[in-house]
């Protein structure tokens, strides 16, 4: 007679199901580290091509975008149900009643989703890699000549580098960077030195659990947990309330640890500071630096001061004079109202920085000699905006330089007194 087959006994299938549920938490969990790893990388890669494409769109604009705010403008928060259009957003249309921003406006918000469209990017590159969508800060940072927002309105002066001046100050507080500016910290405590101080874009994505995020229907997600005092900081406005510009950002390694001093923390942020989005338009020579963007409008100023002086060659008095002004009105300019009304620093012109030795501001024909005393001395203070120290540029145009355009210009004067070594007077001041 053949045995009974022996079956499992109920510990021996309870010791192999539980060995199974062990198999599947962990390769449950192993596949949704995988599935978080790969969303994290997926973020860092469209992070940096966000980058390209600001970078990209600071060379076509000499400016940056202003965030998306919904397609009926912004009153401090994307209104619920205002899906985003990835369009810029300003406080103005035109023309009015247009759908059509107002460029030389305020931004509607300095916060708002990543205005994709207006950057030459597709809509999946404006979600990260949770799907929720990057949302996008960019810097307030007052300017010269009338401009609220230099970063981001046209008619900045033609030098983008010129927002990094004046130089930001250290600061003198771990919370509160220079005015305009975005504040990159390790984390929010008030104890924690800045990364930077200087940040004029900052990209957010808000994570996994997309805490604070916004949402494809237009929607805003719960803000952090009360605890993660670092993500709360990355909300724009006090504890997620949008109620007030926020400047300040944390930077960190993502922990899922909630007893972490500052709380779990899994926002990917990228920020730019001015030279991120110049320095590889100088490189590429897209943009010219603000030296040489200088020097190129120096010696604009020259050939003007020369052409002025012949100009106003006077034959009965063998002189001419040259102008006291240099504005973007100077009408003795040839480009005229489109020279920069300042300098890369947005400090103003120098000019004249001196006139030796003729204070009625007069040259005569002389002998031509080499350089020669100056006739007047122009230029820039610099980037410290401070006349006299070491960083200033100055040009000049020496009485020799005058006299040889004078010459050049008039061989034969038809005052038998004025000659190349004669001598000669008087002439008015010149105006600018």
């Amino acid at each position: 007679m053949m045995p009974r087959p022996r079956g499992f006994t109920l510990i021996e299938i309870a010791v192999v199901v539980a060995l199974i549920g062990i198999m599947l938490t962990a390769g449950l969990k192993l596949a949704g580290a995988l599935l978080e790893n790969a969303a994290y990388s997926v973020t860092q890669k469209k992070e940096a091509a966000i980058k390209d494409a600001l970078i990209a769109y600071v060379a076509a604009y000499k400016r940056l975008p202003c965030p998306d705010t919904g397609p009926v403008g912004f009153n401090g928060a994307l209104a619920p149900g205002n899906v985003p259009d990835g369009r810029e957003n300003r406080k103005a249309q035109n023309p009015a009643g247009s759908p059509f921003p107002d460029v030389t406006t305020d931004c509607a918000s300095p916060f708002g989703v990543l205005p994709y469209l207006d950057l030459g990017l597709p809509r999946e590159t404006a979600l990260d890699g949770w799907q929720s969508y990057f949302s996008y800060q960019v810097s307030t940072l007052p300017g010269g000549g009338g401009n609220t927002n230099l970063w981001n309105k046209t008619g900045n002066p033609p030098y983008p580098e010129a927002n990094l001046a004046p130089a930001p100050s250290p600061p003198t507080s771990n919370t509160a960077p220079p005015p305009g500016y975005l504040m990159i910290k390790p984390d929010s405590t008030a104890a924690s030195a800045p990364i930077s101080n200087s940040a004029v874009a900052v990209v957010i994505s808000y994570g996994s659990d997309g805490s604070g995020a916004y949402t494809v229907n237009g929607t805003q997600n719960a803000p952090p947990a009360a605890g993660n005092v670092d993500e709360i900081a990355n909300i724009y406005g006090a504890g997620g309330a949008i109620s007030a510009t926020n400047a300040v950002y944390v930077v960190r390694q993502p922990t899922d640890n909630p007893n972490f001093p500052t709380g779990a923390f899994d926002d990917v942020v990228l920020y730019l500071g001015a030279s991120d989005l110049v320095y590889p338009l100088y490189q590429s020579n897209v943009l010219v630096t603000p030296a040489s963007g200088v020097s190129q409008q120096l010696s604009t100023v020259r050939n003007a001061i020369l052409a002025y002086a012949v100009q106003n060659f006077v034959f009965r008095t063998c002189s001419t004079t040259l102008p006291t002004a240099l504005t973007a009105a100077s009408t003795w300019l040839p480009v005229g109202a489109g020279f920069p009304a300042q300098d890369p620093w947005r400090n103003a012109w120098v000019f004249p920085y001196t006139i030796a030795p003729y204070p009625a501001e007069t040259v005569t024909i002389a002998s031509n000699t080499a350089p020669g005393p100056v006739a007047v001395a122009y230029g820039s203070a610099g980037p410290d905006g401070v006349l006299g120290t070491a960083d200033d540029i100055v040009a000049a145009v020496y009485v020799s330089d005058v006299q040889a355009a004078l010459v050049q210009a008039f061989t034969n004067p038809g005052n038998p007194n004025c000659v190349v070594g004669g001598g000669g007077g008087g002439g008015g001041r010149g105006g600018g």
